[in-house]
């Protein structure tokens, strides 16, 4: 049976609108709509690869879709996505979901008191080591969780909206809002977090090196390691539980291939190989439109963005205070 069709369209038209529409090309009963962007060249590049109409108008590309990908830089987002709700369109808003806890709380109540769903760009927690991690969680292979362990190190943002003044928001916010989600995803809510950060010489409101320790909900201990100033890539996640430890591999930032999983009373090691390259945004957008069809629930709604913004937030915060533990305010 053909599926309904679902008129999709793009609010930013740059680079990651054209890997979003790369995902959603072969989706079967999608037609690509509006590209909108404030570039003439960005959206027209867009329309050119989706067959969808360019635009500079918000008001246009809400009108003629059902579906919206909002992937613009995130201090856009409030206004965008509030008007894709109050005219009752789906949206998928790419992290992070804001700059501010204001405008992100602003995003999550509107969600909130909507008909339409409202997904966020979490598509980390698609790749499958991570889900086999959570996998063995569950199952109690870990046995009790007692710590997560992060160490991302690589060169970041150099050019674009990221060292725009106007538009950054820095390395904490924006792009460990990944790592800050992966840890939620396994292993729940962080009460407090404590950090100290490092600033771009060049630009003192870019921060670009990060180390801090968080204690979730439950007790358990987390630490955090990330920069954007690595020659030197390095990227390594792990849980450590009362029977093994889980620890998550791969050879580039973006890619995790292998999970090795070690008992504690058992020199044997399981390791489970991934193919590369992986398309966890291919299945992120995939689960939303399933989700859109009333196909399967939807895995990643706002209130994520708000969670790992909230924890970005409050580690900003420790850092002001030399490191002094900052309690979170979750949004209620």
């Amino acid at each position: 049976m053909a599926q309904r069709e679902i008129r999709v369209g793009f609010i930013g038209s740059g680079y990651i609108a054209r890997q979003h529409a790369e995902a959603l090309r072969d989706v079967e009963g999608v037609r690509f709509s509006a590209c909108m962007d404030i570039s003439d060249e960005n959206a027209q590049q867009l329309a050119a690869l989706t067959g969808g109409r360019p635009t500079a108008s918000l008001e246009q590309a809400i009108e003629e879709s059902d579906v919206l990908w909002v992937c613009t830089p995130p201090k856009h987002h409030r206004e965008q996505v509030l008007a894709c709700l109050e005219a009752g369109r789906h949206v998928y808003c790419e992290k992070p979901l804001a700059t501010t806890l204001e405008d992100g709380r602003a995003i999550a109540a509107a969600a909130e008191g909507s008909d339409a769903l409202a997904a966020i760009g979490f598509n980390f927690r698609f790749h499958e080591p991570w889900r086999k991690c959570k996998e063995l969680l569950e199952a109690g292979d870990l046995g009790k969780p007692m710590m997560f362990l992060c160490q991302r190190a690589g060169l970041g943002a150099t050019s674009g909206w990221r060292r725009d003044p106007d538009e950054l928001c820095g390395m904490t916010i924006e792009s460990l809002s990944h790592n800050i989600d992966l840890l939620r995803f396994l292993l729940g809510d962080v009460a407090s977090a404590s950090a100290h950060v490092m600033v771009d010489p060049d630009q003192p409101e870019f921060d670009i090196c990060l180390a801090a320790t968080m204690k979730l909900c439950s007790g358990v201990a987390a630490g955090m390691q990330a920069t954007w100033a690595s020659a030197v890539p390095a990227t390594r996640h792990g849980v450590v539980g009362t029977a093994a430890t889980a620890l998550i591999e791969g050879p580039a930032q973006f890619e995790f291939d292998c999970l090795r999983v070690s008992q504690r009373d058992d020199e044997t090691e399981r390791v489970y190989r991934f193919a590369l390259p992986s398309n966890p945004l291919r299945a992120a957008d995939d689960h939303f439109i399933a989700a859109v069809r009333g196909e399967t629930p939807l895995e990643i709604p706002i209130a994520d963005g708000l969670r790992a913004l909230e924890v970005s937030t409050a580690m900003l915060a420790s850092a002001r205070q030399s490191g002094a533990a900052v309690a979170i305010d979750f949004a209620t």
